[in-house]
């Protein structure tokens, strides 16, 4: 009876781990996008690069809200001109948009909360960062990226 009891408990406690694991999708592509699903949630994690122009960052990918652009997402896009960030994401991750040299405007929302080092890294045209002043964390005056009290330059 004990040995039935403990395998019932232990059938039990695998169950509950199996319920409360994160759900992951596989990398899965929408448009320019290669993205993967975690926990309800997008992180794009590489484009194609013949994106070119200004591009708004789709606010969902697969169904999932995109809250993050993770390291390496738009590395070598050159012909970017203007990168719209939606309001779902609060996560730029390491060269996120390294050498991406005909990038000229960048606009940050409210809602990004972690600007991962050299996020913007050899972006030679880059003149113009634009944050949402309601953002908590970052700040922007004159198209300079700063921490929101100015301490710390960011781009």
């Amino acid at each position: 009876m004990k040995k039935v009891l403990s395998l019932v408990l232990v059938m039990c406690i695998l169950s509950g781990m199996i319920i409360t694991l994160p759900i992951n999708v596989s990398a899965a592509t929408s448009g320019y996008y290669t993205y993967t699903g975690s926990n309800g949630e997008a992180t794009i994690t590489d484009c194609d690069r013949s994106i070119s122009g200004d591009v708004i960052i789709p606010s969902t990918l697969g169904g999932y809200p995109v809250t993050s652009i993770g390291d390496d997402a738009f590395y070598f896009c050159d012909s970017l001109e203007k990168i719209t960030i939606p309001a779902s994401v609060t996560y730029i991750g390491e060269y996120a948009f390294f050498y991406c040299e005909s990038l000229t405007n960048i606009i940050i929302p409210a809602s990004v909360t972690s600007i991962r080092n050299n996020a913007f890294a050899s972006c030679t045209s880059l003149t113009s960062i634009k944050v949402d002043e309601n953002n908590q964390y970052y700040t922007s005056d004159d198209g300079i990226l700063f921490n929101k009290d100015k301490t710390k330059l960011i781009q």
